[in-house]
């Protein structure tokens, strides 16, 4: 009888194996090779389906046969990106940390602090070997590192991130690829804006490691990734807020208590970030308030409040922001595109056509008060998106724009709010078929509708037909997903058709624009190589003095002049194409009448002193280069002393050095009320003197200057060379002579035969510093928007040095805190490791 039952337990065990085989072999025949692949290699194949749709999308740009960089309305690239490039190699060639910078307009803070994250630590890194190859690295790279540090990342991250909140490893690849593709990132990257969404998802990220599994050294990190704009901090600020409200009550309910911790360690870590990057926060603040938009006369904030027209037209705005949920590109391509305002500033809210297939979904699998607080989330947002006067509230009335925001949130709720109903779908077996066809019903429409506020054809029909085509075709999917027996078929479907959908997408968005060659950099320097570059090599081999240049002619081959060949080209000039222009420079060619008051356009595309003879003479252009066959400079007392190509270089016979004296004044009040001809004459006789902004004494030293002085102050019919001469004579009569130039430090002496004010073509900034003789002096505001100081007769040893604000302070708060969070994170695994023992005991 023991045998028999030993052998009976014998063969129910080999049954039981058998069984299991039986059932696993069921399993892997139901589920297939790739179910199990993307449950035990789902990271990998997510990295790779990337490189896939990247390499279909981009193939060009990655085998170098196109640069990153765009001739159309993308030619930010070529007139903002590219000079910025070669201006930080020279930054770099000249000093390891910059502070100030005189390739920018006529100087300004720009200050290249240490970096307080490992995301920038890694890139400076990468960017400091790769220049040791090749000079062109940063040019050659702009593309590698877009995709990599932010299609790539974004999708690797923004997959964790799905995965911190229970989404299963199939649909949080679909979800990463839809993020890693989405409209914005794909369109903003060309300007240079992809670092936002890797800010956003790295800041979402780290709040549900934060909530869900307590993990709290990715939130200050997350912080600080943000906080070197200002700007970013308050827009993603306010939407962690009200993102966490509607997360915490779908996770854990109604708690209050257990929110208000919460919310009490998003502000604790926040603040810890907050602090170990004070010094960029710092910088930041001053580049942004500091700046003719937000400090200055022509702050955009003043249009939007005060309803004046825009100049934009408003009446296509519902038509494309409704469009452009479909592609980027159903509205036209690059500068060819028809939809209200611009290619970039137009909402972008692609987030692949699944998402749409999918939001109404989601309240099929939701009990009432879940509907209510999805929906409320959903509609607060879109209420910002297509309301104008909300748009710009949330904005702070600082622009009228979508990126830097809502370009960012609305794809993420699409494909939040999709993730969440595919998971559902596939896992409940069901779907409500009802809401599926009307809304695929309702897309068509919206793709068909005669939108009268667009332009007659302005829609693309074969992305309109496409767009169609994967409506109807994503529906059949998704029914057969429900179906038990068309799962498997159906998952790999839609994977195939998501990976076809955001290759062909992504490649009409970046792949179809009119962009630059390998061969055509090499060859021109995206135009930049033109005689510009002979003609100041020579100029610097022949003098070694500080003197700025100007020309009559663009660099750079794209749709728009660039403003920034000073940058581009490595010299000195007077001109800037950038949002945040010096204030004080921008004040200054507002009241001097070079450029409009209250013109927002006119401080961005600053054209400095360019075409004006005399205030070439203020403002110590010594040299113009022209491209015509006869400058008309000739005519203005400049002489031709060489040309390259076409391009002629002229001397100013009236050039005045850097740090020039004057012993007249007249009051800011009188010389507003002169024409611009006789404002720049008396800058050549008198500086303006404005009272609020002077911190010396004038005394009995200097004679007031008013507009009843016609001798001095010469209108054009009588103004001549004789009195030009004249008027240059004077100010050259005592001039500073440098011993010592850099970017923010420059030393010098002058000898005085009687007190005078020394002027330096510096816009005024309160970081520039001044020791007379070894004793600190304070700097006054003169010319509306230049550096002076009154200086006795004498010999005077001069040392002008430049600090940003609150420097060293914002510094050691910041190495501070950095200690203190290491620190707390070894304190805080130690603590870990110590429970982990006492659990196992």
């Amino acid at each position: 009888m023991k045998r028999v039952a030993k052998s009976n337990k014998r063969v129910r065990k080999a049954e039981a194996v058998s069984n299991e085989k039986l059932s696993k072999n069921k399993e892997v025949f139901e589920n297939g090779f790739f179910s199990k692949l993307i449950e035990t290699k789902a990271l990998l194949v997510l990295i790779i389906l990337i490189f896939v749709i990247g390499i279909f999308a981009f193939k060009d740009y990655f085998l170098l046969k196109k640069l990153f960089f765009f001739k159309d309305i993308g030619s930010d690239s070529i007139t903002q990106r590219y000079p910025q490039i070669v201006h930080n190699m020279n930054l770099l060639s000249e000093g390891f940390v910059s502070k100030w910078s005189f390739y920018v307009g006529m100087g300004q803070n720009y200050f290249t602090g240490f970096v307080t994250e490992p995301y920038g630590l890694l890139r400076k890194l990468i960017d400091k070997i790769g220049i040791l190859f090749s000079e062109d690295y940063f040019v050659y790279a702009v593309f590698y590192k877009s995709f990599i540090f932010n299609i790539l990342l974004i999708g690797v991250i923004f997959f964790f991130y799905l995965r911190t909140i229970k989404t299963d490893k199939y649909t949080s690849i679909i979800g990463a690829l839809l993020m890693a593709f989405s409209g914005y990132l794909i369109l903003g990257s060309s300007w240079s804006f992809g670092g936002e969404v890797l800010r956003g998802v790295f800041l979402l990220f780290a709040f549900e490691q934060l909530m869900i599994k307590k993990r709290w050294y990715f939130f200050p990190w997350a912080v600080i990734f943000l906080s070197g704009n200002l700007f970013l901090v308050y827009i993603y600020s306010l939407f962690l807020v009200i993102y966490a409200i509607f997360r915490f009550y779908d996770v854990f309910g109604y708690k209050p208590k257990e929110f208000g911790l919460l919310l009490s360690k998003m502000i604790g870590f926040g603040i810890l970030g907050l602090a170990i990057n004070s010094v960029n926060i710092v910088r930041g603040f001053y580049k942004m308030f500091f700046s003719p938009r937000v400090s200055g006369s022509a702050s955009y904030t003043d249009v939007l409040t005060s309803g004046v027209n825009t100049g934009i037209d408003y009446s296509s705005n519902f038509a494309t922001s409704l469009l452009r949920f479909f592609s980027n590109d159903i509205l036209g391509n690059g500068s060819n595109f028809n939809g209200w305002n611009n290619y970039l500033e137009a909402p972008a809210f692609y987030a692949g056509i699944i998402s749409l297939m999918l939001i109404p979904q989601v309240f099929s699998f939701l009990n009432l008060k879940k509907k209510v607080i999805f929906a409320s989330f959903l509609m607060f947002w879109l209420l910002i998106a297509f309301i104008p006067q909300l748009r710009y509230a949330f904005y702070l009335y600082m622009g009228d724009y979508y990126r830097v925001g809502l370009d960012f949130i609305i794809p993420f709720i699409l494909i939040l709010f999709s993730v969440f109903a595919l998971k559902e779908i596939i896992k409940n077996q069901k779907i409500n078929i009802v809401v599926l066809v009307l809304t695929a019903v309702s897309l068509i429409i919206i793709l068909y509708f005669p939108y009268k506020s667009l332009p007659e054809n302005a829609i693309d029909k074969n992305i309109r037909l496409l767009v169609s085509f994967l409506i109807i075709t994503y529906s059949g999917l998704l029914i057969l997903l429900s179906k038990k027996s068309f799962k498997k078929i159906a998952k790999i479907s839609i994977v195939l058709l998501v990976i076809f959908e955001l290759s062909v997408f992504s490649y009409n968005t970046a792949g179809k624009r009119k962009t630059y060659s390998k061969y055509e950099y090499d060859k021109t320097k995206f135009g930049y190589n033109d005689n510009t570059i002979a003609s100041v090599k020579y100029l610097k081999s022949i003098d070694k003095s500080f003197y700025r240049i100007e020309k009559d002619y663009y660099s750079g081959i794209a749709q728009h002049g660039s403003l920034n060949g000073a940058k581009a080209q490595s010299y000195y000039g007077t001109a800037s194409y950038s949002s945040f222009n010096q204030l004080n420079y921008i004040r200054f060619l507002e009241e001097s009448g070079i450029i409009e008051k209250g013109n927002e356009t006119q401080t961005r595309w600053s054209v400095g002193l360019r075409g004006r003879p005399l205030m070439y003479t203020f403002g110590n252009v010594k040299y113009h280069l022209s491209d015509k066959a006869e400058p008309e400079f000739l005519n203005f007392g400049f002489d031709s002393i060489n040309s390259f190509g076409k391009v002629k270089v002229l001397k100013n016979r009236y050039f005045v050095p850097f740090g020039y004296t004057y012993e007249k004044f007249i009051t800011a009040d009188d010389f507003k009320k002169l024409k611009e001809f006789r404002k720049q004459v008396i800058l050549l006789n008198a500086f303006v003197f404005e009272k609020e902004m002077f911190y010396d004494s004038l005394g009995v030293d200097f004679k007031e200057l008013t507009i009843k002085d016609t001798n001095l102050i010469a209108s054009s019919s009588k103004f001549n060379f004789e009195l030009y001469k004249n008027y240059t004579d004077k100010l050259k009569e005592d001039t500073l002579q440098i011993k010592h130039f850099e970017q923010s430090k420059i030393i010098g002496e002058i000898d005085l035969k009687k007190t005078k004010l020394l002027f330096l073509t510096i816009p005024f900034d309160e970081g520039w510093k001044i020791t007379d003789n070894g004793k600190k002096r304070k700097l006054s505001r003169v010319n509306f928007g230049f550096t002076g100081i009154i200086l006795s007769k004498g010999k005077h040893e001069l040392k002008l040095e430049y600090v940003p604000g609150y420097y060293y302070v914002s510094s050691i708060v910041s190495i501070f805190f950095m200690i203190f969070t290491l620190a707390l994170i070894i304190f805080d695994m130690i603590r870990k490791k110590r429970l982990h023992k006492a659990e196992k005991l």
